[in-house]
């Protein structure tokens, strides 16, 4: 922080970036840097009394969200917990949702969408305003712009009467078509509440499994290839051990189908060097992404012999990562495995990731 703010000094004096570089013997790129930190507000250094003590890569994150003071600040009051990274991620999210919505309002009033009249305007994004049903929610969660999932919706065939709602907070476009059901023939009320209850409740589960999943896999992505040897060979044996017996009374260990390996492929190219094949293209004949591309690629990296512990490692992080979902967080859902997500994380742990205070409150059995 004093060396950010020494540059910053010598900006204010005129003083030019490559000149500072020069000077000082340092690189444009980390004088820059250190101006972004700089950039951060006292208001924010004095939000949290463990502030001094942040690393330099967590300032960097703090200075990332450069005019938005707000944001700033709660990342800010994280310092120093486990929440850090859930809560930067989280702000993140946010950003990229404002910006995704702005998008779609802007395509949305240069196509002359029709809009909900905000006489109608529902309780939340789940329920069905008077006179219309609730038909599609499109979000940043799915892939392309509002632009193109439209077009996609429109595609599958007509849909006659179609208006929109932007919900600005959940980061959704709505679409609703009019009721085709009278008053009197629509299901009880409660029927309609509770189901309303349990699209939230399942919307909850969908993001504490996506949220906590980019966590993991970050920490993947950047632990794995510096573990120490002996953390290394830890992981790996806690891993092989709970793919072969599972946890619980019962011997039950992990196998893997095509549609299995597939998620495994997928998981493994989001923290490591991504394999050549890593979508499906039903139109040329691949199905599956155990393809020989894919195996000869990883045999190739597991051939060397420096290299062969942490690959070995990452294949099992990818056949665990690859067999969590929203059902493996979701107490109600059949799939739920609560116990062997616990241990898999116990896994985590011990080799020093940070499980946030969210995912501790996912785990709780």
């Amino acid at each position: 922080l004093e060396e950010a703010d020494g540059y910053q000094g010598l900006l204010d004096l005129g003083v030019k970036v490559k000149e500072m570089a020069v000077r000082t013997g340092r690189s444009m790129r980390l004088v820059r840097g250190r101006l972004k930190i700089a950039s951060i507000p006292r208001s924010v250094r004095e939000a949290s009394p463990s502030f001094a003590q942040l690393s330099l890569r967590e300032l960097e994150d703090i200075a990332e969200f450069d005019g938005d003071e707000k944001a700033q600040a709660r990342l800010a009051a994280k310092a120093g917990s486990n929440d850090f990274e859930w809560q930067r991620n989280q702000l993140r999210r946010e950003r990229d949702r404002r910006e995704w919505v702005e998008a779609a309002r802007l395509w949305a009033e240069s196509n002359n969408l029709p809009m909900l009249p905000d006489n109608l305007k529902p309780e939340d994004m789940w329920a069905n305003p008077t006179g219309y049903e609730r038909q599609r929610r499109f979000t940043q969660d799915y892939p392309g712009p509002f632009s193109k999932q439209w077009k996609d919706w429109q595609a599958e065939g007509k849909h006659p009467g179609a208006v929109i709602r932007i919900f600005d907070d959940e980061g959704s476009v709505v679409a609703y078509t009019p009721a085709k059901k009278t008053a009197e023939e629509r299901e009880d009320g409660k029927a309609e509440a509770k189901r309303r209850m349990e699209r939230e409740r399942r919307h909850k589960v969908r993001e504490l499994a996506q949220a906590s999943a980019e966590l993991r896999r970050e920490w993947i992505r950047t632990t794995v290839p510096v573990l120490k040897a002996d953390a290394l060979r830890d992981m790996t044996e806690r891993l092989t051990l709970l793919e072969l017996m599972g946890v619980g009374d019962s011997m039950r260990g992990t196998s893997l189908d095509s549609n299995g390996w597939t998620r495994v492929v997928k998981a493994y190219s989001l923290f490591a060097r991504p394999l050549p094949v890593v979508d499906k293209d039903p139109e040329h004949g691949v199905y599956t992404l155990n393809v020989a591309e894919n195996a000869l690629e990883l045999r190739r990296r597991q051939s060397v012999p420096s290299r062969r512990g942490v690959e070995l490692l990452l294949l099992l992080l990818a056949r665990r990562e690859g067999a969590i979902d929203a059902d493996t967080w979701d107490r109600e859902a059949y799939q739920c495995d609560l116990k062997g997500l616990n241990a898999y994380y116990e896994v985590l742990e011990s080799a020093g990731y940070a499980v946030s205070d969210a995912e501790r409150k996912g785990l709780e059995q």
